[in-house]
């Protein structure tokens, strides 16, 4: 932890370790960053102003932006942009007047805003799909992996700065980018004319989840 001493001379760097039977909550502002190790993934929250609870693992972040490396895509990591962010548990996220992507650009290619998003872990197992559960090296216990989920109400598909759709509810994996449309193309032929062909996912498209390992299109 490092703590400047108000004159802006100097800082006071402090490094201590606390229990954790006792409570900490801190309030902070200006140029935040909180990171967190959990399971494997690397969780990094950058904001504003936040209030946070470091024993619950809980906060509000203002004006925030929370990445998450995603092993299904290589390690190219999930992005939450929002007015507001709840951590409401150490992997749970709530997002107000938000705005979710796995693009990795600054600006994003494409986005998923919504006024509310939720980003949680749910078991990567399914009836349809059943996983074989793995060994935790560190408890020793018998665990399934998870997959990052996110669901999201009140949705506009942007490409760049042009909305494409409109959905009251998206929920699926974190990885996918819950555009319903998965591909468009127009060709003409002396047959059958000017024809526009389109391919949907049928799970985004009506906001339903999707069995891992499982695909859904209209054609």
């Amino acid at each position: 932890t490092q703590l400047r001493d108000g004159t802006g001379d100097a800082d006071l760097n402090v490094d201590f370790q606390q229990s954790n039977d006792l409570p900490l909550q801190v309030y902070l502002e200006d140029n935040i960053i909180i990171r967190q190790m959990d399971k494997g993934k690397d969780y990094t929250i950058r904001g504003k102003r936040a209030f946070y609870d470091v024993r619950e693992q809980r906060g509000l972040l203002h004006d925030a932006e929370l990445t998450v490396p995603l092993p299904e895509l290589q390690g190219i990591p999930f992005r939450l942009r929002a007015d507001r962010i709840r951590q409401l548990a150490p992997r749970n996220f709530h997002a107000q007047r938000a705005w979710a992507t796995t693009s990795e650009y600054g600006p994003p290619g494409y986005r998923r805003q919504a006024t509310d998003i939720f980003l949680e872990q749910r078991p990567d197992d399914t009836w349809f799909f059943p996983n074989t559960p793995q060994i935790d090296a560190e408890t020793g216990l018998l665990v399934y992996p998870e997959r990052s989920w996110t669901t999201s109400l009140n949705n506009t598909f942007f490409v760049g700065n042009v909305p494409l759709f409109y959905l009251p509810s998206v929920s699926a994996p974190a990885e996918e980018p819950n555009i319903p449309l998965r591909t468009l193309s127009i060709q003409n032929d002396q047959i059958f004319g000017t024809q526009i062909r389109t391919v949907w996912n049928m799970f985004s498209l009506l906001g339903i989840d999707s069995p891992a390992g499982a695909s859904w299109n209209l054609d």
